[in-house]
């Protein structure tokens, strides 16, 4: 039986989950590298965030709210991914770890 909470693996939004850990590693390498383009990489994702909310005929009120915030966003949110994709993987490993070999094949 499929555990409910791997039900991420068969949406369709896997391959973009897939591909944030690999994308997101190459900017913090990138940042920590050259941190002088950090500051147009962020005015960029809010410019890019601000389209979007015009786009969708925000007020410019919202327009400014979004654009403020999606940079803050991106760093919890990336954040709370990678926290997740840890506890996942020592979940698994400890139980991996501590069960018989007739359980673990079970499992």
């Amino acid at each position: 039986m499929q555990n409910p909470h791997d039900a991420h693996l068969t949406s369709r939004f896997f391959p973009f989950v897939a591909a944030f850990f690999p994308a997101s590693a190459a900017l913090r390498v990138a940042a920590l590298s050259r941190p002088r383009l950090v500051p147009p990489f962020v005015a960029d994702l809010a410019a890019g965030a601000a389209a979007v909310a015009a786009t969708a005929r925000r007020s410019r009120n919202e327009v400014a709210v979004v654009a403020t915030l999606v940079p803050l966003w991106v760093v919890a949110f990336g954040a709370g991914v990678w926290r997740g994709l840890t506890l996942a993987a020592a979940k698994r490993l400890s139980g991996s770890l501590t069960r018989a070999p007739s359980e673990a094949e079970d499992a």
